[in-house]
């Protein structure tokens, strides 16, 4: 049995929980094993990013410590086909994202039927 495994890291706890929510409910409803952890940090990420073996991460761009973007730039160094999905409520920040070779970006404030789009792809 194969098992999806998502990341979802965002310093806001409403959006990091909101989203969590949004992909249970894809998962159970197209009846897929899989396992969410939502990390409060970059920095808390980094720490387990290449034990837990992700299947995708959805990754707030603008965070208090460490950016979004230096996250991904890791993750790149490491991994160069995780799926990134960067989340931000500014789309120049979107933009930007295309730099890290991103999989898709969510723009604050999100709807349910944007992650399903997302995570059928």
């Amino acid at each position: 049995m194969i098992i999806v495994k998502i990341a979802i890291v965002n310093d806001l706890t409403g959006y990091g929980d909101d989203i969590s929510t949004h992909i249970s409910n894809y998962l159970e409803i197209n009846k897929i094993v899989g396992e969410i952890e939502v990390f409060k940090s970059g920095e808390e990420f980094l720490k387990y990013f290449e034990s837990k073996k992700f299947t995708v991460v959805f990754l707030d761009i603008i965070m208090d410590r460490i950016s979004g973007l230096a996250v991904a730039k890791e993750i790149r160094k490491r991994s160069d086909n995780l799926p990134i999905v960067f989340i931000t409520a500014i789309r120049d920040c979107a933009l930007k994202s295309h730099e890290m070779r991103n999989f898709d970006y969510l723009i604050k404030p999100f709807k349910e039927d944007r992650i399903f789009d997302i995570m059928n792809r």
